[in-house]
């Protein structure tokens, strides 16, 4: 079985990065269009806007995996380390601090990627019998917001 090069890695994530985001700005623009519109089909424009958004936290799940082996960001610094090398642009001790900068804000992020990863295990993906029990609980221990969502 053939493994990914960094290059595929990273068109790969970089489609999910594209993906999320075009998912977040759709619920995004949706939010900020004229309520009269949205008031016209109550039930179509806020099923349109939690999928996206929903699809948007799946995706940052996606992109955070701890999965041994799952194509992920911290999987990608880490290839991006061991082949550093062969980086055609920048010194290694330039290249070096680029992967050491970008672990950095992958570390800072752990707090919003741990609540997504929460939301996504209790309920966009698998549904928790706590969540379902309650589902306020949830929202209150995982609240996430529009800038969170962006940042990661």
């Amino acid at each position: 079985m053939s493994k990914p090069n960094l290059k595929q890695i990273l068109d790969a994530l970089s489609r999910q990065v594209l993906v999320g985001k075009a998912y977040l700005e759709i619920a995004k623009g949706l939010l900020q269009s004229d309520p009269v519109i949205r008031q016209g089909s109550e039930i179509f424009w806020g099923l349109t806007i939690n999928g996206s958004l929903q699809l948007a936290q799946i995706t940052v799940a996606k992109l955070y995996d701890r999965t041994p082996g799952a194509i992920a960001v911290p999987a990608m610094l880490y290839h991006a380390a061991c082949e550093r090398a062969t980086f055609q642009r920048g010194s290694l001790a330039e290249v070096d601090e680029a992967i050491f900068k970008a672990a950095q804000r992958v570390i800072s992020l752990q707090p919003t990627v741990r609540i997504i990863r929460k939301r996504r295990n209790k309920w966009l993906v698998h549904l928790d019998p706590e969540a379902v029990a309650n589902p306020v609980a949830l929202t209150v221990k995982a609240a996430l917001t529009f800038p969170e969502l962006e940042s990661a």
